[in-house]
């Protein structure tokens, strides 16, 4: 037998809802603060080779960082 929704669940759903679209409205998204590295605390250096348009066929192939070393 199925429950009926009660008013009270229907306002707790809508304050999650507003919960989420405000969130990501004020950029606590996923990506929204980049944490770049710092070159003087992380030493190497970029792969100008690796973008995020070819990301998955660079580094996210099982192998690739053998082709990288020195």
């Amino acid at each position: 037998m199925a429950s009926r929704l009660t008013p009270l669940d229907f306002v707790v759903a809508l304050l999650v809802v507003a919960g989420i679209v405000l969130m990501f409205a004020r950029g606590h998204g996923h990506g929204a603060h980049a944490i770049l590295a710092d070159p003087v605390r992380t030493p190497g250096v970029l792969n100008p080779d690796v973008t995020q348009s070819n990301i998955r066929s660079t580094i996210c192939r099982s192998g690739w960082t053998a082709t990288t070393r020195t």
